[in-house]
């Protein structure tokens, strides 16, 4: 008996069974078939020199071939991960357009109905007539009242008198217009409220009514109501111009624009 055989393959049944015990759940079909085939050739070692002994002619040895062992197949791949596709979100709903309710048609009201026409019926009784009823008039409409008429106010006369200031008198001197320009600027008004802008108004009544709005108010009425340069230089002399030093070096200049302007309410 071959006991060296034997031990190699008791070795080998004893290794490759320490491996399967470690890992019970994992025995692949290549170990099983494995370790059946060490235990066959090592029931043959101990079978094999039992019927030589009995038998008076040995018979060959049949070798066995262990099968093949299946080629091990590797498992397929895991099944890529569908790619996520974002759904887009639910579109908003539209608005829900309100119509206005249409507006009933406002029948006209029904015409009213006419007042039953009772006749005169003369019942003579005991020979009395009824008399006929008078029909009362409206009483007319009060009359209405006439607009107030405002009257403009008098120019007030002005004379001149005959110790007047030389430098005075020479703010009121005027020279003839020679360009177009200047004929253009000399052109008639109407009203010398109308005549001056915001900033003018202001100008002169900073620099020649020493800031008393009301001074200057008083005087463009005055102007307004005179009919000749003559009266308002007269009057300008001897209350304005004296009075808030238009003769003065800083105020000459806007005293004489004044003056020029306020002349172009008396050319005819």
């Amino acid at each position: 008996m071959n006991f060296h055989k034997a031990k190699i393959l008791l070795e080998k049944i004893n290794r490759l069974y320490a491996g399967m015990s470690d890992d019970q759940d994992n025995i692949s079909s290549i170990e099983k078939d494995l370790m059946l085939n060490y235990v066959r050739e090592f029931y043959e070692v101990f079978y094999w020199e039992r019927e030589q002994q009995s038998a008076p002619k040995p018979k060959p040895k049949a070798t066995y071939t262990p099968p093949k062992p299946k080629p091990i197949v590797p498992p397929p791949p895991p099944p890529k991960p569908e790619p996520v596709v974002a759904t887009p979100p639910p579109p908003k709903p539209e608005p829900v357009k309100v119509e206005p309710p249409k507006p009933k048609p406002i029948s006209p009201p029904p015409p009213p109905k006419p007042k039953p026409v009772v006749e005169e019926v003369r019942t003579v009784v005991d020979k009395v007539v009824a008399p006929p009823v008078k029909e009362e008039k409206p009483a007319p409409p009060p009359p209405k009242p006439e607009p107030a008429k405002v009257e403009p106010p008098k120019a007030k006369v002005v004379e001149p008198k005959s110790d007047v200031d030389p430098e005075s008198e020479a703010l009121f001197e005027t020279k003839k217009a020679k360009e177009l320009s200047e004929k253009l600027s000399l052109s008639p008004i109407m009203d010398l409220n109308r005549a001056f802008g915001l900033n003018d108004r202001m100008l002169y009544t900073n620099e020649l009514f020493g800031g008393d709005n009301n001074v200057y108010k008083e005087t463009m009425a005055i102007l307004n109501s005179f009919n000749s340069m003559e009266q308002a230089k007269v009057y300008l002399i001897e209350n304005i111009a004296g009075k808030y030093n238009w003769t003065s070096k800083g105020k000459k200049k806007q005293a004489k624009e004044f003056i020029r302007t306020v002349s172009r309410k008396y050319v005819k």
